[in-house]
């Protein structure tokens, strides 16, 4: 996504900040960017924690002291008032928007929901890593269309990596990244630890274990290091009965004990970085890390601290223990610029910079502005006749969905609507009107945000569509919608993605250009259940009136073209109104995505090689076949599995099966899996197995799978043959349902996959010559 947009704002009167309500209770912060605030010049409020929430950071000294040029009556009004976790008085609220020119609102979204539903001022949100994606919670508060349409509004993060699992929205609104010191009386300990008489014990940190994230954090600790080497520091509420939990202790008395310890481990591995490794940096000793923490993910690449796995850590714990000075002196010199990154003399300079611009550059205005449930952009709209608007309908939550930070097409349909959104955004004057659920508007704020802000794109989320909505609400908001654009004069042609999907489509008054992404003529259909061939012959009606009421329609493929203008249903012109826009594959040089689950696959599989086919277990798959054939493969490749990504009880016959068969303790079925995860998945498989027996183009598993070089196996499909050409030899397909044959096709894949992923590699190539552009499609709502 082009995050340009998002940082579309127009320039008004300049700000002149003064007065700065701080809202932090942190004791690191509090000695460190509050002082360094003060020192800046702006006279800055910092309220008391009042809150009954324990929190082992926080600092709970009331300043009475700090200085300030408030009437006393309302600092003392401010000071007494309990801000963390509680609502903003009426009063209070006031009182915020009389005396103070910014605020800056650190760590929670909670604080910084309460504080915004209050405050009118400049915001800036500082944040410093956390164990969880910070977009969600924002969604969950409610808070989002807030903060995408906020005057003056921007997040500070203080590392880059921890937006990588960000929402675009989000990470747009990051206008400074900003790194953060360690507290200012480490450094009085600088290089401490090569003059300390070491103690032969390994430190690390654990505060707070009643807290269930501490308490995890420290049973995971404990299981995978029983040793009674290790000393644990961190403030607890209660006195456990460890005998090395060393509790809170003064702080020189602390960092004299951590820079006599023989180094240190730091074994969280999620999202944050606590600041004790990096104080034991600064004191110049070495620290071993656990993979996937955000410490780990500060190091370039693989490093000697780096524990790949518990049982590895014994050599290099003892090395520590031993005082190795070959390893010790490799594990520093990885470490500094890790340690850099908090040390004051490089944080101060770029905080001082970061905090002036923010506090002193013109207001901000967003990109976008939100009112009842629109989303659209906040510029003023380019002069002259404004032109005719498209409805794209895109209110269907299966359409797109969350991976990780980005966003995903959940089938070909979402994907082939992307790319037709964008090609009309290029290729015509037209404005479009997408709808979309209300909890869907920001996965396609993420997808359009460019051609929103510039005015060409307008979200119009359903009403009755949010977190409180029912299917009886959603069934009347997309009516309503309807309604409303048969009420329109400047509403030109409607954009179905799929009848079916859409059949309030059939009530719009205007003309209609329907998509459709394949095409299985009704007595090919196979249904698991009697009252699902029912529904199919419902929508199979939606469809008919859908395409014979259509100007036009775009099909997939030549295969699917075919498939619907064979089917006298539809009507004798259906066959004048069918265009193919070539289909968009994966560039060559395309990002490839990630996966942190790699370490658990690894262990799931535990060295077998393994058949891979990623699929819904629906009929048309033929799960329980491929079963068939997975057993008779195992005849001669005893330590050989399967891994699904559904269940196999979701038709009948699948999972009778596997048990007749005795194949359960060899097939792994792995949920959730997202695009990381299935590369993974594709580069560590033996061979993918296809054994669908109908697609209407070339499936995206066998596009993955030459993407990522996995050998394929499939059946041999009209569509896929005729899309690939003599290409299509050069995979392994097999005739139908044919056990025999898919049993060759997949032992020939596993006695020689440099073979078969050599002899695939140029079916990629000639995909990609055929993906074509949009200009056919465009053309057709002219």
């Amino acid at each position: 996504m082009n995050c340009d947009a998002f940082f579309f704002n127009r320039v008004t009167a300049t700000m002149e900040v003064k007065r700065i309500f701080w809202f932090g209770m942190h004791k690191v912060l509090r000695t460190t960017e509050l002082r360094q605030l003060r020192a800046l010049g702006y006279e800055v409020f910092s309220p008391a924690y009042l809150s009954p929430i324990y929190d082992q950071s926080a600092d709970r000294t009331i300043d009475v002291d700090q200085p300030t040029t408030l009437p006393k009556e309302i600092f003392d009004e401010l000071l007494g008032y309990n801000f963390f976790y509680n609502a903003v008085s009426p009063r209070i609220a006031e009182i915020l928007n009389t005396y103070f020119d910014a605020a800056i609102v650190t760590i929670s979204a909670d604080w910084l929901n309460a504080f915004l539903g209050a405050y009118r001022g400049p915001v800036v949100y500082r944040i410093y890593g956390q164990h969880f994606v910070l977009s969600n919670r924002i969604l969950e508060l409610g808070l989002w269309e807030k903060l995408i349409a906020r005057d003056s509004f921007s997040i500070v993060p203080f590392a880059a990596e921890t937006l990588d699992r960000e929402h675009d929205w989000f990470t747009a609104l990051c206008h400074e990244i900003v790194p953060y010191q360690i507290p200012d009386d480490v450094f009085a300990f600088s290089g401490s630890w090569a003059r300390s008489e070491r103690r032969r014990r390994i430190a690390t940190h654990i505060p707070n274990i009643e807290n269930p994230y501490y308490q995890a954090a420290y049973e995971t600790f404990r299981s995978q290091y029983p040793q009674h080497v290790f000393e644990i520091s961190g403030p607890q509420r209660s006195h456990p009965r460890d005998p090395s939990i060393t509790g809170a202790l003064p702080r020189e008395d602390f960092l004299r004990r951590l820079a006599s310890a023989s180094g240190f481990l730091y074994n969280y591995s999620d999202e944050v970085c606590y600041l004790t490794p990096i104080e034991m940096m600064e004191l110049g000793g070495p620290v071993l890390y656990a993979p996937d923490s955000l410490l780990a993910r500060f190091y370039d690449g693989k490093t000697p601290g780096l524990i790949a796995h518990p049982t590895l850590a014994t050599r290099k714990l003892r090395a520590l223990l031993d005082g190795d000075p070959a390893f010790i002196a490799d594990v520093l010199a990885a470490q500094e610029t890790v340690r850099k990154r908090y040390d004051r003399a490089v944080v101060q300079p770029l905080f001082a910079r970061a905090f002036r611009r923010l506090l002193g550059e013109p207001e901000r205005k967003p990109a976008f502005e939100v009112h009842d449930r629109i989303v659209r952009g906040a510029a003023a709209p380019a002069p002259g006749k404004p032109a005719a608007a498209l409805a794209v309908l895109l209110h269907d939550a299966a359409l797109f969905s969350r991976d990780g930070a980005r966003v995903a097409a959940g089938d070909g349909t979402g994907r082939f609507m992307v790319n037709f959104v964008r090609a009309l955004v290029e290729r015509s004057d037209h404005r479009l009107i997408i709808s979309c659920l209300e909890r869907t508007r920001e996965l396609l704020l993420d997808l359009f945000a460019g051609p929103i802000a510039q005015g060409r794109v307008e979200l119009h989320a359903l009403e009755g569509t949010g977190a409180g909505g029912t299917p009886l609400s959603e069934r009347v908001g997309r009516l309503d919608f309807i309604a409303e654009l048969n009420r329109r004069t400047d509403i030109g042609t409607m954009i179905v993605p799929h009848p079916s999907r859409f059949p309030e489509a059939l009530l719009f008054s205007g003309p209609r250009v329907t998509y459709m992404e394949a095409y299985q003529p009704p007595e090919e259909r196979i249904h698991a259940f009697a009252h699902l061939r029912e529904e199919d012959l419902e929508r199979e009606a939606v469809a008919v009136a859908a395409l014979r009421g259509s100007r036009a329609v775009l099909a997939s493929s030549a295969y699917t073209s075919r498939c619907i203008a064979a089917n006298p249903a539809f009507g004798g012109d259906i066959a004048g109104k069918l265009t193919v826009p070539e289909r968009p594959y994966p560039a060559a040089d395309a990002p490839l995505p990630g996966t942190r689950r790699g370490r658990e696959f690894s262990a799931r599989m535990g060295g077998r090689p393994f058949i891979f086919y990623p699929t819904a277990n629906e009929p048309v798959r033929h799960i329980a076949f491929l079963l068939e054939v997975f057993a008779a493969l195992r005849v001669f490749h005893a330590d050989l599995m399967i891994v699904l990504t559904d269940h196999l009880g979701q038709i009948p016959g699948v999972g009778e099966v596997a048990d007749a068969r005795h194949l359960k303790p060899h097939i792994e079925i792995v949920e959730g899996a997202g695009a990381g995860d299935l590369r993974w998945l594709y580069e560590h498989a033996a061979a993918l197995c296809l054994t669908s027996s109908f697609e209407g183009d070339v499936p995206q598993q066998i596009i993955d799978a030459l993407r990522y070089g996995t050998p394929v196996v499939a059946s041999r499909l009209p569509a896929i043959v005729e899309r690939l050409g003599p290409d299509a030899d050069r995979l392994l397909l097999c005739r139908p349902l044919d056990v025999a044959s898919f049993t060759q096709g997949l032992t020939e894949a596993l006695s020689d996959r440099p073979a078969a992923t050599a002899r695939q590699a140029k079916v990629l190539t000639r995909l990609a010559l055929c993906a074509g552009d949009m200009a056919a499609a465009v053309a057709l709502v002219d």
